[in-house]
C-alpha cells in the first residue's frame, strides 16, 4: 500500500477502536487487522455439465415407465453416479421419493430399475 493509504488504514483503525467495534481489515497484500475472525470464502467449484443437460439425457429412457415396468438408461458419456443422481432426482421430481429401485451395471456401462409406485 501506498504511503496515504497506510494513513487512511491507521486512521480507521484508530477510529474503529475508539467506538469499541469488532472489526477485521484485509489489505490487498493480505494483511489483517483487527480481531473479528474472518472466514475465507470456498470457491465452488465448476459443474461438470451444462444445466439441464442429465436431465435431458435421461428423460427420453424414463418418461414411459409405468408402474411394474423395467427401464434402462445407457450411461453414455456420463459417469455413473452421475447418471445415478440424474435417474434419483428424474424419479423424485416426477413420482416421488422411494418410487423405484435401481441396480448399476458396470459391465453394461448402464442404470437397470423398476418404477415401484
Amino acid at each position: 500500500m501506498e504511503n496515504i493509504q497506510t494513513v487512511a488504514l491507521k486512521r480507521a483503525i484508530n477510529t474503529l477502536n475508539a467506538l469499541n467495534c469488532q472489526f477485521a481489515v484485509i489489505t490487498p497484500e493480505g494483511e489483517k487487522f483487527g480481531e473479528l475472525e474472518v472466514q475465507t470464502l470456498v470457491k465452488q467449484r465448476k459443474a461438470k455439465y451444462k444445466s439441464g443437460e442429465l436431465k435431458n439425457y435421461v428423460d427420453p429412457f424414463l418418461a414411459p415407465v409405468e408402474v411394474g415396468k423395467d427401464f434402462t438408461v445407457p450411461c453414455g458419456d456420463y459417469d455413473m453416479e452421475t447418471t445415478i443422481r440424474s435417474v434419483n432426482n428424474w424419479f423424485s421430481k416426477t413420482y416421488g421419493a422411494g418410487s423405484y429401485r435401481y441396480q448399476s451395471d458396470k459391465y453394461t456401462n448402464s442404470v437397470h430399475g423398476l418404477r415401484i409406485k
